[in-house]
Order: C-alpha cells, then structure tokens, then sequence
C-alpha cells in the first residue's frame, strides 16, 4: 500500500508539472505580439501586431487580429484587419481596406476610397479624411456618406448626405439616396435608386434616371431623355425640360410644376405648367410634344414649330403672344383684355377661344383651319 501511494503520487506530479507548462505556452501564444513592421500583399497573417516603428500592410492582404504601432500605420488596397488598430502616428487606409475594430491615431486620419471602419474613428489631432464612399461606424440602410462625387461609371451602394455640392459622374449608379446643402448634378446616363434633396439647383445629364422625388433650392434643368419617376419640386418654381424629359410615371402625363413657366420642348416629352407667379410665361414647341398650360403669371409667348400640340388656358390680364409655324396644332382659351397676338404660318390648326371682348392681332397663311369665335 505504500508503495503504490508513491506511486500515485509520482504519476500525479508528473501531470501537474505537465499540465503547467502547457498551459504555459498557451498562455505564451495567446498573449503573443508580433514585433514586426510589415505584411506583405496577399499573405494573411494570424496574430497580434506590436511595431516598434511605423507598420504597412500590402494590398488584399488579411490581418487576424489587433495592430499596435509606435509611428505610422498604413494599410494596402483591398486589404482587411479583423480587429482594432491604434498608431503612434498617422493612419492611412488603401481603397477597398476594411476595419471590423476601432482605429486611434496619434496624428491625421486618411481613409481610401469605399474604405469601411465598422468601429470607431479617433484621430489625436482631429483630422479626419474621408475618400469616396469611405465610412465610419455600422454601414447599414440608413447610414449616409459625406461625400461630395462619384466618379463616372462607379457603383456607389450607400445613401449620400453632403455638407458641399455633389457630383454624379457618367454612367455612375447610386443605390440609395442623395441629400446636398448645395447644388447636385448627375452626369449623362447616371442612375440614383432613390430620392434627391439639394439647397440649390438640381441637375439631371442626358438619359439620366431618378427613381424617387427631387426638391431643388433653385432651378431644376432636366437633361435630353431624362427621367424622374416622382415629383419635381423647384422652391422658385423653374423647371427647364430637355427634349424627351419625364417627371412622373411613365404611363402618365408629369405632374404640374407651379411657378415660373420657361420651356423648351424640342422632343416627344409632355409638358404641364401651371404658372400662378407674376413672372412671364414662355413656351417654344418645336418637336412633336405636348405642351399644357395654365397662366395666370404675366406676358406669355407660346412657339409652335414642330408637330406637337399646344393646348393654353390664359388667365392672365397680359399680352399673349401664339406663334404657330409647324404641322402642330395650338388651342387657346383666353380670358384678358390685352392684345392677343397670332403668328399662324404652318399647316397646323390654330383654335382662340375667348371670355370676353380681347384686341387679335392676327397673321394666317397656313393651309389648315383657324378658328375664332
């Protein structure tokens, strides 16, 4: 019996002084910090990062796990720390990089384009510097980007709130929604899956697309063949149409736009203005659109020099000037006392119908009927 007692406790030494060195050297490894200044591109690297100077990841490369420096850190293009970084210096993230951690600096902050810190930001000196699409924080539905572009043809998948203007470059695509305190302007063919809100005038480029509303501080100018598939809302009441240019659904004629009434119509686009301001009322057709309005502004000049139709619904007590000239036809309810003047020179109908007693002032010599009551 003593014998195997000294026996047991032989063995249970044994393990002991076993167990404590491995726990150890598990000890050791999980509290392991790499001293060194560089990861090279595409290499993944598992473990903790101490520099005792400035560190530099290469591009696609992948960090697990947190990054100390004395100075500097800078990561490549495309490359992902899974983990928090704190710089003795600067901190500069590559174009694509991504953080899931906190990132500190004891100087400034550069962040690369799309660049994503999924934590927080701190930068000793307070300088910060955001590239396009690049983000601080949770990047969910509603968060938004202080940007002021996105270059052409580029996909941008966040909303945009800008302190500045923005600019949409060519063919570019915008997933989310735009807001600027100063002016926006799309690019041709640029898309914007969502609303638009600017301080100042609103831009759309030739076959530009806007799925939701746009509210412009100033004038809103709508590009050849553009398209918003909401309302349009000028806070001085101009809206300028290119040829072809749609608000609303497709299937329907635009809604009204209120104000100011300066349009040019050179395509197959459809116009109705509803003009209750006190500025002039000008409107030249000379495509095959349709053109509706009701003036009850100052003067007004109606041009018809294409194959659209014209249809005017004047209450205002100012002169009223119909130039017809094309194949399209141009109808009229007048209701001043003003001079009404018409220039039909076309093979288009012109029809004048009128409330009460107006001066007509009246040049034919188109081939197609005009009528006046």
């Amino acid at each position: 019996m003593h014998t195997n007692s000294r026996t047991v406790m032989l063995i249970f030494s044994i393990f002991l002084v076993f167990f404590c060195l491995l726990d150890s050297r598990v000890s050791a490894a999980t509290q392991a910090c790499s001293p060194i200044t560089n990861v090279a591109a595409n290499v993944v690297f598992n473990g903790k990062i101490c520099s005792p100077a400035a560190f530099t990841s290469g591009a696609d490369s992948i960090i697990n796990g947190n990054i100390t420096a004395v100075a500097a850190i800078t990561l490549g293009a495309n490359s992902k720390v899974l983990g928090s970084m704190s710089a003795g210096a600067a901190i500069t993230t590559g174009a694509g990089s991504s953080v899931t951690g906190n990132i500190n600096s004891g100087a400034a902050i550069t962040l690369g384009a799309y660049s994503q810190i999924s934590g927080s930001a701190m930068s000793a000196i307070g300088s910060i510097t955001y590239g396009l699409g690049a983000s601080v924080g949770y990047s969910g539905a509603g968060d938004c980007v202080a940007i002021t572009n996105v270059a052409a043809g580029v996909v941008l998948n966040r909303n945009i709130c800008s302190a500045a203007a923005v600019t949409i470059g060519a063919d570019a695509t915008v997933n989310g929604n735009i807001v600027a305190v100063s002016a926006i302007t799309l690019g041709a063919n640029a898309v914007v899956n969502g609303y638009m809100e600017a301080g100042a005038a609103i831009t759309l480029g030739a076959n530009s697309l806007v799925s939701g509303y746009i509210t412009a501080g100033a004038a809103i100018t709508l590009g050849a063949n553009s398209y918003v598939a909401g309302t349009a809302v000028s806070d001085i009441g101009v809206i300028t149409f290119g040829a072809g240019a749609v608000i609303g659904s497709a299937g329907f004629p635009p809604p009204a736009t209120v104000g100011v009434c300066t349009t040019t119509v050179t395509g197959t686009g459809q116009i109705i203005c509803n003009n209750y301001g006190s500025a002039a009322t000008v409107v030249t057709l000379t495509g095959n659109g349709i053109v509706v309005v009701n003036n009850n502004g100052q003067v007004m000049t109606v041009t018809e020099t294409g194959d659209g139709n014209v249809n005017i619904d004047n209450f205002s007590n100012a002169a009223f000037t119909v130039t017809n000239t094309g194949h399209g036809d141009v109808h009229v309810s007048n209701t001043n006392t003003a001079v009404t003047v018409v220039t039909h020179t076309g093979d288009g109908a012109t029809n004048i119908q009128a409330g009460g007693a107006i001066a007509l002032a009246l040049t034919y010599t188109g081939p197609d009927p005009f009528t006046y009551p």
